[in-house]
């Protein structure tokens, strides 16, 4: 029998993942890019305040807390839009990483096949100046694959575009990025 211990407050974390799928050869090739976020005061569990049935309540027994219920925020929105732009059809699940036995179950996710991917952030030109300096912004996630060869998933990127007079308000956001993004 094993023992279920909740994990010390600063390892608990929820695990984002977004389901893409691409065909190779015909074939349907299903991943996950999969990333970790940390709670915060203003990245929370939502409460939605709904006086829940028995039935509701029995059901969140078997089947966990809903999706609904957890945070969302502009840098998770950020990560989901460059992501469709390659997957319209990608969508989050969340998971929480609360206890021990999460932690196991996730070893399971990570003995899978993986490959990098990268979120680009590019400066949107116009070809009205001569001399315009700005950044380009590269954020690395893995993508992890259902057992079979991750190759298919090799050099991918995802782009989006910003406007250079909000290259400041961006780093902050990036620096929020940094911050609270990790890996599993």
């Amino acid at each position: 029998m094993r023992e279920i211990s909740c994990l010390p407050i600063d390892d608990i974390r929820i695990i984002k993942l977004i389901r893409i799928s691409k065909k190779v050869q015909n074939i349907s090739v299903d991943g996950h890019i999969v990333y970790t976020r940390t709670f915060s005061n203003t990245y929370k569990m939502q409460d939605n305040n709904k006086i829940k049935t028995e039935t509701e309540r029995f059901g969140e027994l078997f089947n966990g807390t809903p999706q609904s219920s957890y945070p969302n925020d502009e840098i998770d929105n950020l990560i989901l839009t460059a992501v469709q732009t390659v997957y319209p059809e990608a969508e989050f699940f969340n998971k929480l990483l609360l206890f021990n036995v999460d932690e196991e179950n996730n070893r399971y996710l990570k003995s899978r096949p993986k490959e990098t991917c990268a979120i680009y952030i590019l400066p949107n030109i116009t070809m009205t100046g001569f001399h315009v300096q700005c950044q380009v912004f590269v954020k690395e996630l893995n993508i992890y694959v259902d057992w079979i060869d991750a190759n298919a998933f090799n050099n991918e990127g995802y782009s989006l575009y910003y406007q250079p007079n909000r290259e400041s308000d961006l780093k902050l956001l990036l620096n929020k990025f940094d911050a609270t993004v990790g890996t599993i």
